[in-house]
């Protein structure tokens, strides 16, 4: 096999941990939106799914946009607060180069 020297990786998930950053998200736009918290497991199972069908299944009705914009609005505002590498994540990314890989 010859020698690769290309990574593709997914970076929400994969390199960087976001699940509190979703939670948080989720939360404000259901406390603004639904006036109501949704449970952390919940929200938590729906990950890995587009995020429109995300709140289709969470706000089917007339609340379902409302939700979306609120959720987005957060996620802008603060999404570096809550987000954490996952561990070695940084020596990966960092040794990649090293390894004869390069980014493009």
């Amino acid at each position: 096999m010859k020698n690769k020297n290309t990574l593709l990786f997914d970076l929400d998930g994969t390199v960087l941990d976001t699940k509190d950053s979703i939670l948080a998200s989720y939360h404000y736009a259901c406390d603004t939106v639904l006036g109501y918290r949704l449970n952390d497991q919940e929200l938590l199972d729906l990950i890995g799914i587009p995020l429109p069908e995300q709140i289709r299944r969470l706000a089917p009705d007339e609340h379902g946009e409302a939700l979306l914009v609120a959720y987005r609005e957060h996620q802008k505002l603060h999404q570096e607060e809550h987000l954490r590498d996952f561990p070695n994540s940084r020596k990966v990314l960092t040794a990649w180069p090293k390894l004869g890989g390069q980014w493009l």
